[in-house]
């Protein structure tokens, strides 16, 4: 962990000493010491590393149009973050902005939005995002949700929210891109039909295409259910590609 605090973090401690001098005692200290090593012994080495990040506010908008993945309130998450792993995190995903927010370790009425770059990857149960390096269609670097992780296939999905009125009533529809890389290539290539995967593999067109009809794999790749449904054919490919 490196003797760095964020000036944030430090002032949110400092307010709200008071509220926590029944946990945290300021018995010997001085501001002549080294604050980060008094700051590790009283909060703990593994909450200093996640309050490396920025203050965050919500903004209000309603339950229906909220910008977050799924849910606008606190999931616990399995968090890689400067190449350390820290389970169940209360964080939120703000699809709208790509940011990973946390709740403040230490004062739960605060929330933190972690450095991107330094969320190697984050997982709400099933749902799990890894953060890409490279731009992708005109997408910045950034997370990206994952579908399918082979050997030698990934099927990844970059996540956004499209406005729509049901009944009247604003609300959002979560989006689903997808974009697949061999590892014989260096570049994720967009697919939106099962067609577009099947062409990577020309000489087992045919195969692939009586594959799909038997396992009745839809045909567009536009939401979760069909695109969980492709990780069969797509365990097939990896077959075909070892043998």
């Amino acid at each position: 962990m490196s003797n760095k605090i964020t000036y944030t973090s430090l002032v949110l401690l400092f307010i709200t000493l008071f509220e926590l001098k029944a946990q945290y005692s300021l018995h010997d200290f001085s501001l002549d010491q080294n604050l980060s090593i008094w700051y590790d012994e009283q909060i703990g080495l593994e909450n200093t590393i996640l309050l490396n990040g920025e203050k965050y506010t919500f903004s209000k908008k309603s339950p229906n149009s909220h910008e977050y993945f799924k849910d606008n309130s606190w999931r616990k998450a399995h968090i890689v973050y400067f190449d350390q792993q820290f389970e169940s995190i209360p964080a939120i995903y703000n699809i709208e902005n790509d940011e990973l927010v946390i709740q403040h370790p230490i004062l739960p009425a605060y929330a933190i939005k972690l450095i991107r770059e330094q969320v190697s990857s984050f997982s709400f149960e099933n749902d799990n995002f890894r953060f890409i390096e490279e731009s992708i269609n005109f997408h910045p670097p950034g997370y990206y949700k994952v579908f399918f992780q082979g050997r030698k296939i990934e099927l990844i999905c970059k996540v956004s929210k499209e406005l729509v009125i049901k009944s009247g009533i604003l609300t959002y529809k979560l989006k689903y891109k997808p974009f697949i890389k061999l590892a014989s290539e260096t570049k994720y290539k967009s697919v939106r039909r099962v067609s577009d995967v099947i062409k990577m593999f020309p000489e087992e067109k045919e195969e692939l295409k009586l594959f799909r009809k038997k396992h009745k794999i839809k045909r567009k790749l536009n939401n979760p259910d069909n695109l969980q449904r492709l990780n069969q054919l797509l365990i097939h490919c990896e077959k075909i590609m070892e043998e």
